[in-house]
């Protein structure tokens, strides 16, 4: 399993990465996702999943993660929207490999 990380596949931004949490994916953020109506909604709920990344704008300046307080997608608003697009499919797959990881390792011992 990986260690979350994405690297951006879009050639004007070859530094570009991303870091997804490992782990803490409840069910519920599935329906959570569902009833998301719009790519802020969705991106709202994407930041709060990103530990670390090297980000930058259209101008190549660097975007710092917010350590603490608010990660709205507003802190992507000077960033190209094909790597907005990106960061989200990215975290669809990073979630995708969490799950088949997770229900393809051997089952626990019984308890009984």
């Amino acid at each position: 399993m990986s260690d979350g990380t994405r690297k951006s596949p879009i050639a004007e931004y070859p530094d570009v990465w991303v870091q997804f949490k490992a782990s803490g994916y409840p069910f519920s953020l599935t329906r959570t996702l569902d009833k998301s109506k719009d790519a802020l909604e969705t991106m709202r709920i994407v930041l709060s999943y990103v530990i670390a990344w090297n980000m930058t704008d259209i101008e190549g300046r660097v975007i710092e993660l917010p350590v603490n307080g608010a990660r709205g997608p507003e802190i992507l608003d000077n960033v190209d929207e094909a790597l907005t697009t990106w960061v989200i499919k990215a975290f669809y797959e990073n979630r995708a490999e969490i799950i088949k990881a997770k229900n393809s390792l051997p089952p626990s011992p019984s308890t009984s």
